[in-house]
């Protein structure tokens, strides 16, 4: 049976605080190493996520571009569809659409007039 001397306790409390030490060493090397690979992942992440926003912005520039260069394209398409009918009217019904223009105009100068 083992002894129990004071000497015997002393060493044994030494033995743990040391033992104690190198698992606690080891535990915050382990926590280092798992936070280091955290912070490798969330730079990753954040990478990732930096291309992701960039690229659905290029893509929304592109859309904005291409629908306004398909809105253009439909705008002309119906000047030259109106400019078509205009054509078709007799010279009465040009005559009235014509005061019905400038009127139009003057109605609206007419509010900017009194601002």
């Amino acid at each position: 049976m083992a002894e129990f001397s004071f000497k015997n306790i002393f060493l044994a409390g030494v033995g743990a605080t040391a033992y104690s030490f190198e698992k606690a060493q080891e535990l915050v090397d382990d926590l280092v190493k798992k936070g280091e690979l955290t912070v490798q992942q969330g730079k990753v992440v954040n990478e990732e996520l930096k291309r992701n926003v960039s690229q659905k912005l290029r893509n929304a520039a592109d859309s904005l571009e291409n629908s306004g260069k398909e809105v253009s394209a439909a705008v002309m398409e119906t000047a030259d569809d109106l400019l078509g009918k205009v054509e078709e009217l007799t010279a009465e019904q040009r005559k009235a659409l014509k005061e019905k223009l400038e009127q139009m105009d003057q109605e609206n100068e007419a509010p900017k007039e009194e601002e």
